[in-house]
């Protein structure tokens, strides 16, 4: 692993001001918490791979990918509609305000565990991605259900518009195709 310290969350700062791996750590204890050690590392390697995706448009056009932001894990991660823990209405929001209130605390000891995965996979290759380049994940329940139209729903995968890629625990990976 990593000689790095393992940083907390500051409570003095807004989350857009956060260390860039305090909030993929939150991400995944919002989104993935209940996941064993792959379905967590592999919502990691989404955040990553929205990452990858946003720096080469911002270089390629100038300007913001318009739904992973500057490829910056502030932007990638906090921007709406994209990780729905962060979104007003969602009680994960509450979970992640305390652990930031905390610094961490209030997780019982498991902060330097999330954030040390999300720094190893900040580290790794891609040649170790789990998802093959998956963006975006929903739950099992959820995938291909045919009264939804959103990205994962049953008419964007007929029309070829939302490709799978793997499931991974409760989670089923995807990249717009």
């Amino acid at each position: 692993m990593s000689d790095e310290p393992i940083l907390t969350p500051d409570p003095s700062l807004p989350y857009a001001d956060q260390p860039g791996l305090v909030l993929a750590a939150l991400t995944l204890y919002g989104e993935a918490r209940g996941e064993k050690a792959m379905g967590k590392k592999a919502v990691l390697w989404a955040i990553k791979n929205r990452r990858r995706i946003a720096g080469e448009f911002v270089k390629k056009r100038g300007r913001a990918h318009p739904l992973f932001g500057d490829g910056s894990l502030a932007s990638c991660v906090l921007k709406k509609y994209q990780f729905s823990c962060w979104l007003a209405n969602d009680p994960n929001l509450k979970v992640l305000s305390e652990i930031v209130e905390t610094a961490g605390d209030s997780m019982n000891g498991a902060w330097p565990v999330y954030y040390a995965l999300a720094l190893k996979v900040e580290a790794e290759e891609n040649a170790n991605d789990p998802t093959f380049g998956a963006t975006h994940y929903c739950t099992a329940n959820l995938w291909g259900h045919p009264d939804t139209h959103a990205w994962f729903g049953q008419p964007e995968i007929e029309a070829g518009r939302t490709k799978e890629l793997v499931q991974i625990g409760n989670h089923i990976f995807a990249r717009v195709a």
